[in-house]
């Protein structure tokens, strides 16, 4: 999901009473890709690749759910509530990357 997407599904009342953000949104770093520059994508710094292995640290928690930040495609993806290796959903042919659950 984009950024603006996320933004709006956290402020909704059903993430309120079951999630959690574990980052400020603001620390994470905003750019736009080259051909659109009205799109908004992100990158969280503190993600860093380990062995050719992205290790992604989540942003928010649901009560079913982790959110990330992809380091390919600079979108939100969600993923159940586990730590472990977990395939991107913008591109399978992409490297699996490492979920570290920080709760």
């Amino acid at each position: 999901m984009r950024f603006s997407e996320f933004k709006k599904y956290i402020k909704r009342g059903a993430f309120v009473c079951t999630g959690k953000l574990l980052i400020n949104l603001e620390d994470l770093k905003i750019y736009h890709p080259e051909k659109n520059k009205r799109i908004i994508l992100v990158k969280d710094l503190r993600n860093y690749k380990k062995d050719g292995i992205w290790q992604i640290y989540p942003i928010a928690t649901s009560k079913r759910q982790i959110h990330i930040v992809c380091p390919y495609c600079g979108e939100i993806h969600s993923h159940g509530r586990a730590e472990g290796t977990r395939l991107p959903h913008c591109n399978y042919d992409k490297p699996d990357y490492n979920i570290i659950f920080t709760e």
